[in-house]
């Protein structure tokens, strides 16, 4: 079947929302668009037997079901941002729904052009390459999931943060995504930090309108490319509504000496399906990984890092944190790729799970795939529950258990929420974890 037949037998909607988002984009970006269609038209859905899908059931996550955002304005641009404690530390701060996007230059960096937001049609333009480069970015272990391709087909905004060559702005980006209410919304960002910068970006992904009752589906896609000597710190934390579905696909790219903090915190959404990974591309190269996870009533929390090592003399390191209660079930899957003469590399991955009653379920599938020697590969998980000599010594000093049992829970995420960069944002994490975490005791 060519491709002008599949997209005849595309779900109701879907081609002319993907037609509707090309509409004055440059033909490249256009026909990118199309082909990623295809290919999803192409693949069978996925089954519940299929091995990446045996612990998450994909009925769940069927994009089909769900009316897709429009590309124009859904509604008013929100807001200007609020000079609340979260924005205040930062450079710019970056707004973003469906249909539409606002940017708040705060120091001035955008005006003096250290710093640049730019719709992707305009980088496909002036540096094809360099866009090309981005949407095609994904870790080379076999085809692009179903679900990333109908967020490249539908992605919209989809957006480019640059920081140019040299520049520090440790202050950074902070990305409020404000989701639609009871729609199928793929926003697209990509991030590209220059040779010898330093960038820090922080995302917020929350339900614009609702409240915590609202259903809404998430497809979200973050690509990164850091050039040689530069440093990219990112954090991301998700607080969806307990009706919506979440799924995103982060992945980038490290050059020369290139280093790359990279926090994931999903505390929202009635399931989840998460991949975050990067690849160290050249030597000296550096990735630390970092997440934390909170599953409290049903919630499904289907996570997947990559780490992928592709040069010599590179590292990476990966914390991962879990808290399950009631009947939430966590599905953490890891996987360390060292191609074929990546020598002298360090890479290490370690999944913590606490299980907090019998009805919760955690599962740990740490892998490796090794095509090199001459290197140092370690990972491991732990399944368990709260210390009960450290409740009761805490009660004996005067805690009420339901506190005792509160502060252990937050000491164990303590060194995930310890890698955001920024007071004020790990501040927001911890308020949210603590209301997420005031269920499980």
């Amino acid at each position: 079947m060519n491709g002008e037949a599949l997209i005849a037998v595309a779900p109701p909607g879907m081609a002319a929302a993907v037609e509707d988002r090309g509409a004055g984009e440059p033909v490249a970006l256009r026909e990118r668009r199309r082909a990623a269609l295809e290919e999803a038209l192409a693949r069978p859905p996925p089954s519940p037997t299929d091995e990446a899908w045996r612990r998450t059931d994909p009925r769940r996550f069927d994009p089909e079901r769900w009316p897709i955002a429009p590309a124009g304005p859904l509604h008013a641009a929100p807001d200007s941002p609020p000079n609340g404690a979260l924005v205040e530390p930062f450079d710019a701060v970056l707004t973003v729904w469906a249909g539409g996007w606002s940017l708040a230059d705060r120091s001035g960096v955008v005006r003096s052009r250290a710093l640049r937001v730019r719709p992707l049609g305009e980088v496909v333009t002036s540096d094809p390459a360099a866009a090309s480069a981005l949407w095609e970015m994904a870790p080379s272990l076999g085809p692009r999931d179903r679900h990333e391709l109908w967020a490249l087909a539908l992605a919209s905004p989809a957006l480019v943060i640059e920081a140019a060559d040299g520049v520090r702005l440790e202050r950074g980006v902070l990305v409020r995504s404000l989701a639609p209410p009871d729609m199928l919304w793929c926003p697209w960002l990509g991030v590209r930090v220059g040779a010898g910068a330093a960038l820090h970006v922080a995302e917020r992904l929350e339900v614009g309108a609702g409240g915590a009752e609202s259903a809404a589906f998430v497809i979200a896609a973050i690509r990164f490319a850091v050039a040689a000597e530069g440093r990219l710190r990112w954090g991301r934390l998700q607080t969806l509504g307990r009706g919506a579905l979440e799924m995103d696909y982060v992945f980038g790219r490290l050059e020369r000496n290139a280093q790359a903090d990279l926090v994931s915190l999903q505390v929202g959404s009635r399931a989840v399906r998460s991949r975050i990974g990067a690849e160290a591309a050249a030597t000296g190269a550096t990735v630390r990984l970092g997440g934390l996870a909170v599953g409290v009533a049903r919630q499904h929390l289907d996570q997947q890092t990559v780490q992928i090592h592709a040069a010599p003399d590179t590292s990476s390191d990966l914390l991962f944190k879990v808290a399950v209660r009631d009947r939430a079930h966590s599905v953490y899957r890891g996987l360390i790729g060292a191609r074929r003469g990546s020598v002298r590399i360090t890479a290490l991955q370690r999944n913590h799970n606490l299980v907090l009653n019998d009805g919760a379920r955690a599962d740990s599938l740490p892998g490796l795939l090794i095509d090199a020697d001459d290197l140092t590969c370690t990972h491991g998980a732990t399944i368990g529950s709260l210390d009960l000599e450290q409740i009761h010594y805490l009660r004996s000093r005067g805690l009420p258990e339901p506190v005792a049992r509160r502060l252990l829970l937050e000491g164990f995420f303590e060194d995930i929420l310890g890698r955001l960069a920024l007071p004020a944002l790990r501040t927001a994490a911890r308020a949210a974890v603590r209301d997420h975490l005031a269920a499980m005791v």
